[in-house]
């Protein structure tokens, strides 16, 4: 194709035309941008930024372009726009350019546009360096110094951001335990029973010991936080560590803040290592204070270990306050009560823990001599005197506690089985506090009885207390009202008057037994009786009397009544005349192996024999008739017997 203005003109006179070479390069379109390379320099990690190219054609055609992206990590970091277009001839093109980075360091990225027509793309430079934000500490450092075992320290410092982007961080310690949190000393001061106050180790992880608060978050630009640390240790050692700081997108360790602590625990002694409670009563709490001086310029942690018990301790020791602080040159006083439990001079070790020190806890001797209670006894023998046989009698013993315990006891008699019982037998006597003891006895005989009461103090003293008692009366009892005195009351003359009875003897003797009447002689039987007594020989007889004889009479007059053995009897009386009767029975009884009689029972019976008087209420009897009309009715069948069975029941 011709260029614009040449033209192409045939020569004449000649067959061929003469040939035209034309030789020419064919241009496409020329972009160029404004400059060749970016370079931007230290930016801050994940800030956002912007640039402005300028793209123009000084071409004579249309340019048509697009971005061929990279392939790179960072080329993902810019974007362009746009990123494709059309510029016409002497035309231009802002492309606008953002980035932002998460990856640090240098970079240089190569842009390719590529332009159709032409056989070059375009290429645009962009380098620079991407960097992480700048932070640093108000202190140089963390210096605790020296720290108690278990008792937190806190230091504080301030963590700035001087850069233009907020910085996202956290903040560790290297080294330190991934365990459970350290145990503090006001913690473990509120229990005794805890297992580390006789083994502060860790069974499986090391104890964390350091706490920062915050220990993450984000600062932002130009901001600053203030950073707390804490050091909580359980460990006895020397600490050189550092708080360390991780930045998000800048990596681990980014900085670190030296970190030095010193801890130990505190040298405790006890002031008055031997504790004396002196004379002590059994299974009594007694209290006395130990004291604890710490003289060094820390707090320490101490608690009073609990007994290990062993079979049969002889003394049992606790603290009603087992744990405390024990503030910096200061002297606490530690109470601690003690019960003995045996008779006797006693001695047991009490040992104090101080936390962190397991290895070496601190003892205190415990010492004391045990006693049991103090009762006093009065009397110090019971004479009952004279008292009738077969009836209950007491006395009163009375056992007075005169100590701050209780006073179990027994009692017993000596003889086995006795007359005596004692109620109650055995207790406990509260202390300071009066117990008395009835003493009963129930004798079965007219002798002197003795016997002893064999008193035992738990823990204590043993007593013997003699005891004695004369039976009077007789042994020999009836089962029906008969002595002193039996009044029969009213009866019939000519008719004979009968009361029977049994008679038992409850002695431990053998009695035989000889009845009469006061007044009259005594009725001699064919066999011969034994001697009268003195007694009987001086009683006067009067013959009237002795001719008629006594109203009435028992049956047997004479019987032998072992021990336990019991009798029929018949007390018969009549009078041909009405009078009143008034008779006293006499019993005289030869009792075990004695020689003579002695008289046992006195009855006086009365009765009042009547004559039987008939009279009669009328002297006539007056018999009326009277008639009544009577009316006949017919009367249902049923009715009628109902009729006739009502009149017949009435």
């Amino acid at each position: 194709m011709p260029r614009s203005g040449v033209s192409m003109k045939a020569i004449q006179c000649r067959e061929t035309r003469l040939p035209l070479r034309i030789k020419g390069e064919a241009m496409g379109p020329k972009l160029l941008f404004n400059f060749d390379q970016l370079d931007v320099g230290k930016i801050f990690v994940g800030s956002d930024h912007s640039y402005e190219a300028i793209l123009s054609n000084q071409g004579a055609i249309d340019a048509l372009f697009n971005l061929m992206w990279p392939s790179t990590v960072l080329g993902a970091c810019f974007t362009f726009q746009p990123s494709e277009g059309i510029i016409v001839p002497g035309g231009h093109q802002a492309i606008h350019i953002t980035f932002s980075s998460t990856v640090l360091g240098h970079f240089f990225e190569e842009f390719k546009f590529n332009v159709n027509g032409s056989p070059q793309p375009v290429i645009l430079v962009i380098r620079g360096c991407v960097i992480g934000p700048t932070f640093h500490f108000s202190v140089p450092s963390l210096n605790f110094g020296d720290v108690s075992f278990g008792f937190p320290q806190t230091l504080s410092c301030c963590l700035s951001n001087t850069s233009l982007v907020p910085m996202t961080f956290s903040l560790r310690v290297p080294g330190d335990g991934n365990g459970e949190p350290s145990i503090r000393s006001q913690d473990q001061a509120s229990d005794i029973s805890k297992l580390t106050w006789r083994k502060a180790s860790f069974a499986s992880a090391r104890p964390k010991e350091f706490t920062i608060s915050p220990s993450h978050g984000t600062i932002r630009s130009q901001g600053f936080l203030d950073i707390e640390v804490t050091i909580c240790s359980n460990t006895v050692k020397i600490y050189e560590t550092a708080l360390v700081v991780d930045v998000k997108g800048s990596g681990e360790d980014v900085l670190a803040l030296p970190i030095s602590a010193r801890c130990f625990t505190p040298p405790l002694y006890v002031a008055n290592p031997v504790v004396n409670f002196g004379r002590c009563f059994l299974k009594f709490q007694y209290q006395q204070m130990a004291k604890l001086v710490n003289n060094s310029d820390l707090p320490g942690c101490y608690g009073v270990l609990r007994q290990e018990y062993e079979k049969s301790p002889t003394i049992l020791y606790s603290s009603p306050v087992p744990c405390g602080i024990i503030p910096p040159r200061a002297t606490v006083e530690i109470p601690l009560t003690l019960k003995v439990e045996e008779k006797g001079h006693q001695e047991t070790v009490a040992y104090i823990a101080v936390f962190g020190n397991e290895d070496f806890p601190l003892k205190i001797q415990l010492g004391s001599f045990g006693e049991g209670p103090v009762v006093y006894v009065h009397p110090a023998k019971i004479d009952f005197g004279c008292i009738q046989v077969l009836k209950d009698v007491s006395r009163t013993l009375c056992l007075s506690n005169q100590s701050v315990i209780p006073a179990p006891f027994k009692a017993h008699m000596a003889r086995a089985p006795s007359l005596w019982r004692i109620e109650p037998s055995e207790g406990i006597i509260p202390p300071e506090v009066e117990m008395s003891l009835t003493l009963i006895v129930n004798l079965d005989d007219t002798v002197l009885f003795q016997d002893k009461i064999s008193l035992a103090i738990e823990n204590s003293n043993s007593y013997i207390i003699p005891v004695q008692a004369t039976g009077i009366g007789t042994t020999i009892v009836t089962d029906k009202p008969f002595a002193p005195a039996i009044n029969l009351g009213p009866h019939f003359s000519l008719d004979p008057c009968c009361y029977r009875f049994k008679i038992t003897n409850y002695g431990r003797r053998t009695h035989q037994l000889y009845w009469m009447t006061e007044g009259f002689a005594p009725f001699r039987q064919r066999n011969t009786l034994p001697a009268v007594s003195a007694n009987m020989k001086n009683q006067t007889f009067h013959p009237k009397a002795e001719l008629q004889g006594p109203v009435f009479k028992l049956q047997p007059l004479r019987m032998e009544l072992t021990p336990g053995k019991s009798m029929d009897m018949v007390l018969e009386g009549s009078s041909d005349i009405p009078k009143l009767v008034k008779e006293r029975l006499l019993c005289h009884a030869i009792i075990g192996k004695q020689s003579g009689k002695e008289c046992i029972l006195k009855v006086d019976v009365t009765c009042e024999f009547i004559a039987p008087i008939l009279q009669i209420s009328s002297r006539a009897v007056t018999f009326r008739v009277e008639k009544v009309s009577v009316w006949i009715l017919r009367l249902p069948a049923d009715i009628w017997h109902k009729i006739s069975q009502k009149n017949g029941a009435l």
